[in-house]
């Protein structure tokens, strides 16, 4: 619901601005009782979000030289979309891939998914796609080592 979403971009954001290295249970919901493929695709779409907001812009000399040389070397009315500078900056600018960014026209908004039928398909797809690496073998037999061992444990 929307309060979770809330509270999910509020715990990220202050992640973000406090520099924690890691968040826990980010994307788990009801203090990890319950886990929910969406949410961990919502938590990834704010985090992309709020990395973005946060990032400072690059405001060296060279930076500010070459985009004043731009602007200052079109004439006005022209576009930017052509010029070597937007190929090589267009792609900073962060996009999402859940959120809706389209221009609101309200016939087309009935035919428009919500975000939540967005979500799932996403995660749908995420869980059907997903190829895991493979580990490397002493990785996976110290892993498997230590299933045995927990294993001959007596049960509590």
């Amino acid at each position: 619901d929307a309060q979770a979403g809330q509270e999910l971009a509020a715990n990220c954001l202050w992640g973000c601005l406090t520099g924690t290295e890691l968040v826990h249970n980010t994307g788990m919901i009801g203090a990890g009782k319950l886990i929910c493929p969406e949410a961990f695709v919502l938590a990834d779409e704010i985090i992309g979000a709020t990395r973005a907001a946060l990032a400072s812009p690059d405001l060296s000399p060279e930076a500010l030289s070459q985009a004043s040389a731009l602007v200052k070397n079109l004439p006005a009315g022209a576009e930017y979309v052509s010029q070597p500078h937007t190929l090589e900056h267009f792609r900073d600018f962060w996009y999402p891939t859940v959120f809706d960014r389209s221009n609101f026209d309200p016939l087309a908004s009935m035919d428009r998914g919500q975000l939540a039928k967005r979500l799932t398909a996403r995660s749908s797809r995420l869980l059907s796609d997903h190829q895991p690496r493979a580990m490397p073998g002493d990785v996976e037999a110290a892993l498997a080592d230590l299933e045995r061992s927990w294993r001959r444990r007596p049960s509590v």
